[in-house]
């Protein structure tokens, strides 16, 4: 569907690289399409940025800082970033495709959220802000508007949370009565007057703590079905919370449990000492209630509770093994390693993987945690396609993966994960070419068909009975 005064149509071939699938929606940026990547035969999202922002060159060198603050974060619960691109006189935003529904729309569609539905969309939140701040990204804008709830992929599969616009939000003016049209400028006030932190109101810095304030919003938000504060105008509603203290949830909901009004109120605070030092203590404080026994999670194994199939990508470079760099200094062997890990880590991301470990000589990641999707081997394998023709020609990067069990948990940020699927997938690092992926006939099973694979015969692996059959692109 398109619409009637809408830029591209269907079959629009775009900035020389993206073929037009669909146009989606009308956002503030500009227009929302799907799109075919033609090089990557991915689909990805293209926003189009507004006439007059594009035609401002100073706005656009501003666009341009905030997009490469975002690309900095590399998360699950992070919309991806790609790439600014030209069409013409036309700017576009590359940017990961998700199709499900805005936490706003959920809201507005299901109403308030009991407590032990909304925690593990909050878990989810924290995690996507806790990665961004670790980067010293803070979003400034975040909201219900701003995080997409993502249909799980089949029978059994997790719902994902992301948060969308990272560095981008604050440059957006919508029409309804929580917004304000704000300058695009180095200095401008950012955020939404629903949302916004009172230091924001004041023109003060945009620290971690906003988004902590904002997070109490929407947690606020989704057991309440209500803002805390709510004026006449945009700016009525931003200078409310300069001058009043905001209101118990319980005044919506009475029987609210008293830790979540705790953490709620608590994240509002008029300062930013007075609120949580990070998201993802604001997680802390909500489990810590004794008295909501369907919010807190059942004390379980590790080992009955995660335990699952998964695809695991080991990504290294032979150069790390070479004379010439291990002459290095630290500082220029550190260099070369963030100069590998980076890109790896944006491949993996982009195609829904998890990374688990970085290593002197690589990374090791996942696929099919925390989100089970039915195609994570031929994700994981589409990753490994991307790393190695962004590093080929200035490293000698090669990959191998592998689809088995394994337990894996996670830790606050940290993910640990052991068993076969890792095992395997580690050990066939003998087995690797410079320059090429490697696969398992495990994980070429379950996306025959999708690429082309050449046979490499069976491997032999330490504590296996039977080798291991492997494939190589192309």
């Amino acid at each position: 569907m398109t619409s009637a005064t809408s830029v591209f149509r269907s079959g629009d071939v775009v900035a020389s690289r993206f073929r037009v699938v669909r146009y989606l929606a009308q956002g503030g940026m500009g227009e929302l399409y799907e799109a075919e990547d033609l090089e990557l035969r991915e689909r990805i999202a293209l926003k189009t940025i507004l006439p007059h922002i594009a035609a401002d060159e100073r706005s656009i060198a501003l666009f341009k800082r905030e997009v490469q603050l975002a690309r900095q974060v590399t998360h699950q619960n992070v919309c991806r970033i790609y790439d600014i691109f030209r069409h013409q006189s036309i700017v576009l935003l590359a940017m990961e495709l998700l199709h499900g529904e805005t936490l706003a729309e959920k809201i507005r569609r299901e109403g308030r959220l009991a407590t032990a539905d909304a925690l593990p969309i909050v878990r989810q939140m924290a995690a996507g802000l806790t990665a961004a701040h670790r980067v010293g990204v803070v979003h400034r804008d975040f909201k219900s508007h701003n995080v997409m709830v993502v249909k799980p992929t089949g029978a059994g599969g997790d719902t994902r949370v992301v948060i969308m616009d990272f560095g981008l939000a604050r440059r957006q003016a919508q029409d309804d009565r929580t917004s304000l049209s704000l300058s695009l400028t180095e200095n401008a006030i950012s955020g939404t007057p629903a949302y916004m932190a009172p230091e924001q109101v004041e023109g003060g810095p945009a620290t971690p703590a906003v988004d902590v304030y904002a997070l109490g919003v929407v947690l606020y938000e989704m057991v309440t079905g209500a803002w805390p504060f709510r004026g006449d105008t945009p700016i009525d509603t931003a200078i409310k919370r300069l001058r009043e203290p905001p209101p118990s949830p319980r005044v919506h909901v009475p029987q609210l449990d008293a830790a979540w009004e705790a953490a709620i109120l608590r994240c509002l605070g008029r300062r930013p000492e007075d609120r949580f030092a990070s998201a993802g203590e604001v997680v802390d404080a909500l489990l810590d209630s004794r008295t909501d026994t369907v919010a807190r999670p059942v004390r379980r194994s590790s080992r009955d509770a995660e335990r699952r199939q998964l695809t695991v990508v080991v990504a290294g470079c032979h150069a790390f093994e070479s004379d010439d760099y291990l002459a290095l200094d630290a500082e220029d062997q550190a260099q070369m390693l963030r100069a590998f890990q980076e890109p790896c880590e944006e491949s993996i991301q982009r195609f829904g993987g998890t990374v688990v470990q970085r290593t002197d000589t690589g990374l090791l990641a996942c696929f099919g945690f925390p989100v089970a999707y039915e195609d994570a081997a031929g994700r994981a394998a589409r990753s490994g396609l991307a790393i190695v023709d962004a590093l080929k020609s200035s490293l000698q990067p090669w990959v191998v993966v592998h689809t088995g069990t394994g337990i894996v948990e996670a830790t606050g940020d940290r993910v640990s994960l052991v068993g076969e699927a890792r095992n395997v997938a580690v050990r066939l690092e003998d087995a690797a070419v410079v320059g090429q992926v490697i696969c398992t006939d495990a994980s070429f099973r379950l996306f025959q068909g999708q690429l082309h694979c050449a046979p490499l015969g069976a491997q032999k692996v330490k504590n296996l009975t039977h080798p291991v059959e492997l494939f190589r692109d192309g």
